[in-house]
């Protein structure tokens, strides 16, 4: 196990439906480090402060998923913080792949533009994916050469190893 891969992992989020129960479990990568259930009604924190060993350099995913038995009109899913190595990871770029329901099929309008601009507010079950870049400079850059992201024009987002190497504009502030 390598030392420089395992890094401060912080994740902060709010979860809550009216009308059901529901369940969100958080992966690091294939790694389930918090699973919650919660009951109808009621307003649930959703924090992890710890260490994580990432492994390696290269793509890594953190996949939020959201379920529950009942769809209610006054549900959702709050992310605010996210971060790998006190740096923060932009909580708007989360992929959001909602569950297809009635609702979302009969309205490919609205759940197009809730899906393209969520903000930080999600009111769908289903999966949020945001994937990032872990390493050094040039680790990074050696990985993302033929990344079809990068070859897309799509955005990646780099943690460094090093915190020395990171804009200090995106470093984790803990005062909550």
């Amino acid at each position: 196990m390598s030392n420089r891969f395992t890094l401060p992992t912080y994740f902060y989020a709010k979860a809550y439906n009216e009308g059901s129960d529901h369940t969100v479990k958080v992966f690091l990568d294939d790694v389930c480090i918090t699973e919650q259930n919660i009951p109808a009604s009621e307003e649930q924190v959703l924090k992890f402060d710890d260490i994580h060993n990432w492994q390696e350099a290269g793509q890594h995913t953190v996949r939020i998923n959201w379920d529950g038995k009942e769809e209610a009109e006054n549900k959702w899913i709050k992310i605010w913080r996210l971060a790998v190595n006190d740096q923060m990871l932009p909580v708007f770029a989360f992929r959001y792949l909602p569950k297809e329901t009635e609702f979302i099929k009969d309205n490919p309008k609205l759940v197009r533009e809730k899906i393209t601009k969520p903000g930080q507010t999600y009111g769908w079950y289903g999966d949020l994916i945001h994937r990032f870049s872990l390493g050094n400079p040039k680790e990074i850059a050696s990985g993302l050469k033929d990344s079809p992201h990068r070859l897309s024009g799509i955005v990646d987002y780099e943690i460094y190893t090093d915190i020395e190497q990171s804009s200090i504009v995106k470093r984790l502030k803990r005062n909550d």
